[in-house]
């Protein structure tokens, strides 16, 4: 089929009395009214007089590596950086030698670049902390043993569970199990 497009202004038939707050009006036999509007980029509506809700990634604001929509998270956005970034805006070079120094008393070293550090403890069975120093039970936390599967685990009472993962680059999903 074919529509007639007329642009804001003066105009004959359905499109006569401007019906279209934002963007152009086209005639439309289907539609109510016998026309509807092609609303510009950011408004939606019958009228397009309803602005999109905003996208909290638009402002761009990870410096390298990918923005996700998270309303969890503070601004309503996280990074998911590269493995030799981390920070919340992907700003910091992870050193690669970050668990050089032997961080985890009773653990094993993991480079994450989820975290400030660049580096998390996987702590053995029984101990618990930072950096596996504390005697603790062997399952205390929804982080421990860590469900996210090729992630970081954060507790948080915001999220259902008690906790959130931080995926890496590619990964998406609740426990970090699709990429």
């Amino acid at each position: 089929t074919c529509s007639q497009v007329n642009p804001p202004g003066p105009t004959t038939g359905a499109c006569s009395r401007n019906p279209c707050i934002r963007g152009s009006c086209v005639e439309d036999g289907t539609s109510p009214g016998g026309w509807r509007c092609n609303c510009p980029a950011g408004f939606t509506g019958q009228d397009c007089s309803e602005p999109l809700p905003r996208d909290a990634c638009s402002s761009n604001p990870c410096a390298r590596g990918s923005c996700v929509v998270d309303n969890t998270s503070p601004g309503g956005w996280r990074c998911n950086c590269p493995a030799e970034y981390t920070g919340q805006d992907c700003s910091l070079v992870v050193p690669s030698d970050a668990c050089s120094s032997n961080p985890c008393a009773r653990g094993t070293c993991v480079l994450d670049r989820t975290r400030l550090e660049g580096w998390r403890c996987d702590c053995q069975a029984g101990y618990t902390g930072q950096d596996c120093s504390e005697l603790g039970p062997a399952s205390s936390t929804p982080c421990d043993p860590n469900p996210c599967l090729r992630g970081s685990c954060q507790l948080t009472r915001l999220a259902p569970g008690g906790y959130r993962c931080f995926c890496p680059f590619g990964y998406f999903g609740q426990n970090c199990s699709r990429g």
